[in-house]
């Protein structure tokens, strides 16, 4: 994830932002049922927030749970 300086999030923000999106995949993805219902959004917010902890890995290593 490439950002300008005007861009870069303090370091405990951009930390608590990846904590919730690994929670917020955790939470999406715990019920198999939710997820093979087409009418949920669960699938589509558990992807949208592994994407941002892979994108925070790539540029600053493992997200420690």
């Amino acid at each position: 994830m490439r950002m300008t300086p005007a861009d870069q999030l303090p370091q405990h923000k951009a930390s608590e932002l990846v904590d919730m999106a690994a929670h917020v995949e955790w939470e999406c993805t715990r019920e198999r049922d939710v997820l093979d219902d087409p009418a949920s959004p669960a699938l589509t917010y558990a992807q949208a927030a592994r994407h941002v902890v892979e994108m925070w890995e790539a540029d600053a290593g493992p997200v420690l749970l």
